[in-house]
């Protein structure tokens, strides 16, 4: 199946048609779905963890909260699960990773997941910092699918990353 022949929908039956094309294809690829967990016609999916709608993407209101809420983690392990926390967000903030580099690098150097974290004031800078980031995290917008595209990509000894234009 290739996407070559991706296209918009301008009007509600013509979505229908578009989604009845859809399933065919699946059903002839021997791939079936669950009609109780589909929706159709809706102008906006909660998917994932993420709000969906005709604007692009976003991030729930309840994880961001969640973050924003979370106290100082005191342990390796608390950190560990704040960083994942924070990892299923970090496509909403830019350079998230050298926001949390600080913390990151403190999960490096302790071994012990219940070891007492020594906070210093780049780590509550970078914990400080990543929560009011995602709390006001910006929408992803959808590509425009008639602009040209340019992948733009960058490698360094600490990180990588890639910028679609």
């Amino acid at each position: 199946m290739t996407f070559s022949s991706f296209q918009v929908s301008n009007i509600r039956q013509e979505h229908f048609r578009h989604v009845e094309e859809v399933l065919k294809r699946l059903s002839q690829q021997g791939l079936t779905i669950k009609p109780n967990k589909c929706k159709y016609g809706a102008e906006e999916v909660t998917l994932l963890g993420t709000k969906v709608n005709s604007c692009g993407i976003s991030p729930l209101l309840e994880k961001v909260k969640a973050i924003e809420n979370i106290s100082k983690p005191r342990t390796i392990q608390e950190l560990q699960r704040f960083l994942g926390m924070v990892n299923f967000c970090r496509r909403w903030v830019a350079k998230a990773a050298n926001i949390i580099l600080p913390l990151t690098n403190a999960l490096a150097n302790n071994k012990s997941k219940l070891q007492k974290i020594k906070w210093d004031d780049q780590m509550r800078g970078a914990f400080d910092t990543i929560k009011r980031e995602l709390a006001v995290s910006t929408l992803l917008v959808f590509p425009d699918p008639d602009a040209k595209l340019v992948l733009k990509v960058d490698v360094s000894d600490k990180a990588m990353g890639g910028v679609l234009q």
